[in-house]
């Protein structure tokens, strides 16, 4: 017989004809100094081109809902749903401008994520000292808004420095939501049960 962790999950997958619903949230913040350099030295010290300083503050809600259901003892699907929010806050200034003259730019959004589609098989029982294999393919649809379609604003600033060539900046005004395109993971998991009572 194939080992049963509860009465809703045959073998290891989903029992058949059950389902489970599975909701969850997540935050992440990040905070990242990056330096832009465009330029060429000709000594150590010396540099002759654009350097650009941003500091980026990320803001990240995720929330999801899945659902997963057994087919067959050995066999379930699962589908997920996604919702994310996110808040950037980019702060830039060219090396050869003073403190003053920091640029500021706030980017928020929210919407559909990139719903995801998986179904899982388990192959082996895990009996006669074998560990229980399950085969699994998942596939990501690209529902979100893409990060390669998001609309930008370039920023033309004057080098006191270099009055003939203005420095120029783009900064996002919108934040994805997803990936931008399709995904396809197949993978195996290994499973080994063991019992430590005597």
């Amino acid at each position: 017989e194939m080992p049963r962790l509860s009465e809703t999950v045959g073998g290891v997958l989903t029992k058949k004809g059950k389902y489970v619903l599975e909701p969850s949230l997540s935050y992440a913040f990040s905070d990242d100094n990056r330096v832009f350099v465009d330029a060429f030295t000709f000594l150590p010290a010396i540099v002759i081109g654009l350097t650009d300083i941003r500091q980026v503050k990320r803001h990240s809600f995720f929330g999801s809902l899945g659902l997963r259901y057994g087919l067959t003892e050995r066999l379930e699907v699962e589908a997920r749903v996604p919702y994310a929010y996110r808040a950037d806050i980019q702060r830039a200034r060219p090396f050869s401008t003073g403190v003053a003259n920091d640029q500021i730019f706030n980017a928020d959004g929210h919407g559909l994520g990139d719903i995801e589609f998986a179904a899982r098989y388990q192959l082996t029982r895990g009996t006669g000292g074998w560990p229980i294999l399950v085969g699994n393919l998942l596939t990501t649809l690209p529902t979100g808004k893409s990060p390669f379609r998001l609309k930008t604003l370039d920023v033309t600033q004057i080098d006191p420095n270099n009055p003939v060539e203005p420095l120029s900046f783009r900064f996002p005004l919108e934040v994805p939501t997803g990936s931008g395109f399709f995904t396809f993971q197949p993978s195996i998991t290994a499973l080994y049960p063991t019992d430590l009572l005597d």
